[in-house]
């Protein structure tokens, strides 16, 4: 019994004279006052948890029926979030968090290893739950199971580490004890190798080298100069990243060094300290000098998966079961729960059990935090996120361009100081005076003749130069050539086209029929300068009778009395396009979906990207038109396999002579085909699904 009493129960005890000590009582007085005990531990949680309620960083949500139920069924982080929004008139229910997991739901490395190396009924429970190639993954993750065994080590091995022919190789044998340089120099080359010698190098290379820092950094130009797996190379970039940078920051060629810090803006740090990354790298970087079975004595590999690979089959990728990942598998278990699996939850599970009766995923999703508190984030963790990133924005002052990008970024949960982070703010933009693309010139032209285009915007633009030729009288035409009779600025292009093809002109570019013709325009596009332009078409016609370009509308520069004279009827429609901008107005540009962020919240009505436009108008500036635009990219991937077979059999050649020969030709042939085809389709429209609250322009 006083194994089990609580901590207020041994200080109770305590203050009782000696004669009412509990062995004395043969346990009976303990296990009363530890009624009065645990009483009192809970009313000091509770205590605590009511203190904690104040705070935005340790508030929970749990239980929550949305911001605008009354408050005693809102959550903790509801209740902060009406004081911080009074100013911006409130919204609606603010978010319905997604009890599934995502890839920034869990610290994938500390869980990993849990998994992996706890002995707990909850995790004997799990282990046969998981698929065997997940469980044969996280076996190759762990560590512990990096390490090389005697076996590993053949004489072919040690003959290299004897010999030194490489600066990698003789820093790898300095790297050894004085004991087992000894072993090494007293090895013979034959095929025989001392036990003693494979146990001494086993040893070095597990307690010297696989937790060496410098291994990288003292011989980076031989270890980049081998065939590194690309999880080597992340680990690399992940744990060496400031000293790289540092390193690129040196490299004296501008572009190289702009080129080679970029590739590392996205990298994700390691974890300070280093530890068990490194021995993943380290044990990578071994087997990459002593290859097997490029050499038949190497290192075998291990097959060391990088951290994305574990996130992946914890958390999954996609909807179908095949891939969905282990731990979004356990939400959907009507079996998780047992007293023995989650003892710190006894006497709280009747009341989640009956608070999520209907609503297995949260219940589950609950016992799985509960049990790997520092692994898996809180279900509400997005929605404290999402606050603390709005008021932290709120305080800083959201009318600037970037003010925008950061409240529109908080509500969507996107917060902190990370390279995902980064790169997920990144897609957030803002078009400024909300770009239309429009026509400044649409219609028909003959050859030679002068139109008019009307730039409406107060300032210049570059415009794109639509041309299809019509079917006529004239078959071919050649070198066209548009022309701003303001400026003379002229493109010209030397390429024939026929009735039906399409020339598109953008700046000193060209397509043919949508794609790139041999001939490279001469000039660029004429700059629209605002207001109107007069613009001239022209162009060389192929002639019937000689096959011979002439300019259109002028004599022929041999027979003078033959002109060339080309017909007045329209031989192409010509559109001039360009963006049209409306002052006083923005754009916020949003992907529809941001993985890692917008999918921590239920696709429902409630979802935070429905309340971006309210946001939005209520911090920009008084007189300026806000707008949301959301993008979405759908890609299909497609296999087209053709086959053509040809076979051939017969004699060919029998002759009867005093002998008799018989000649049989056999000829199979077949071809082929793989075909990757990529189809891209842009659509743009307006929603008419979404509702928000007061402001709403953007669904009518």
């Amino acid at each position: 019994m006083m194994e089990t009493i609580t901590g207020k129960t041994v200080g109770m005890l305590e203050r009782l004279p000696h004669f009412y000590h509990a062995a004395e009582a043969g346990g009976l007085l303990a296990a009363w006052v530890d009624i009065f005990g645990r009483r009192l531990e809970r009313a000091e949680a509770d205590l605590y948890r009511v203190l904690r309620a104040h705070h935005v960083e340790t508030a929970d949500n749990e239980g929550f029926q949305g911001y605008t139920a009354p408050p005693e069924k809102r959550g903790d982080l509801d209740k902060i979030f009406a004081l911080y929004l009074e100013a911006l008139g409130g919204t609606a229910l603010l978010v319905k968090v997604n009890p599934r997991f995502t890839m920034r739901s869990l610290n994938a490395r500390r869980l990993a290893q849990r998994l992996v190396e706890d002995d707990t009924p909850l995790l004997a429970y799990l282990r046969p739950k998981f698929r065997l190639k997940t469980w044969k993954l996280l076996l190759r993750y762990d560590a512990s199971r990096m390490q090389f065994s005697p076996v590993d080590i053949r004489p072919g091995l040690a003959l290299a580490l004897l010999l030194g022919r490489s600066g990698l190789v003789r820093y790898i044998r300095d790297k050894l004890t004085v004991e087992t340089r000894k072993l090494l120099e007293a090895y013979n080359g034959g095929a025989r190798i001392d036990p003693r010698l494979q146990v001494a190098l086993a040893k070095d290379l597990n307690e010297r080298l696989l937790r060496d820092p410098a291994l990288f950094r003292k011989n980076e130009a031989e270890l980049r100069s081998l065939n590194l797996p690309a999880t080597a190379i992340k680990l690399i970039n992940s744990i060496y990243l400031d000293y790289l940078r540092e390193t690129y920051s040196q490299e004296p060629n501008p572009d190289r060094r702009q080129q080679l810090l970029n590739s590392l803006q996205n990298v994700e740090p390691a974890e300070v300290p280093v530890g068990d990354d490194l021995v993943r790298l380290n044990r990578l970087l071994l087997e990459a000098v002593f290859p097997y079975p490029q050499k038949p004595w190497g290192l075998r590999p291990r097959g060391v998966p990088h951290l994305d690979e574990i996130r992946e089959a914890l958390v999954g990728r996609g909807d179908s079961p095949e891939q969905v990942g282990e731990l979004n598998l356990l939400l959907d278990d009507p079996e998780l729960y047992a007293p023995e699996r989650f003892p710190d939850l006894v006497e709280d599970y009747p009341y989640l059990k009956k608070r999520y009766e209907s609503e297995r995923a949260w219940l589950n999703r609950i016992l799985l935090e509960s049990a790997f508190p520092n692994e898996i984030e809180r279900g509400y963790a997005p929605y404290r996120e999402r606050l603390r990133g709005l008021i932290n924005v709120l305080r800083r002052g959201a009318s600037t361009r970037r003010g925008i990008v950061d409240i529109v970024a908080a509500n969507l949960g996107i917060v902190g100081d990370d390279p995902q982070v980064w790169a997920a703010k990144a897609l957030i933009n803002i078009e400024e005076f909300a770009p239309e693309r429009t026509h400044f010139f649409d219609g028909r032209v003959s050859l030679f003749e002068e139109f008019e285009v009307n730039n409406t915007n107060p300032g210049e633009e570059a415009p794109e130069i639509w041309l299809k030729m019509l079917p006529g009288e004239i078959k071919t035409l050649c070198h066209i050539c548009f022309t701003d009779l303001d400026t003379f600025t002229t493109i010209r292009l030397a390429t024939c086209i026929e009735p039906g093809d399409t020339l598109v002109f953008k700046e000193n570019t060209v397509l043919l029929n949508g794609v790139t013709p041999p001939e490279l325009p001469v000039g660029a596009a004429p700059l629209l300068k605002p207001g109107r332009s007069r613009w001239r078409f022209e162009a060389d016609l192929i002639c019937p009778e000689d096959q011979a370009s002439h300019p259109a509308g002028r004599f022929d520069e041999n027979n003078f009395d033959e002109g060339v004279w080309a017909s007045t009827d329209p031989v192409a429609t010509v559109e001039v396009m360009s963006y049209r901008y409306t002052p006083g107005t923005f754009t916020v540009v949003i992907p529809w979906h941001i993985p890692g962020f917008t999918d921590k919240f239920a696709e429902t009505d409630q979802h935070p990207r429905h309340q971006i436009l309210t946001l939005v108008n209520r911090v920009k500036a008084a007189g300026i038109e806000a707008r949301v635009a959301y993008k979405q990219v759908f890609s299909e991937d497609h296999h087209q396999l053709e086959a053509f077979g040809l076979q051939i059999k017969g004699a060919l050649l029998v002759e009867k002579m005093d002998m008799q020969d018989s000649l049989t030709a056999s000829n199979t042939q077949q071809t082929r085909e793989d075909q990757n085809i990529l189809d891209s389709l842009s659509l743009s429209g307006r929603f008419d699904t979404t509702s928000f609250d007061s402001l709403n322009t953007f669904a009518r």
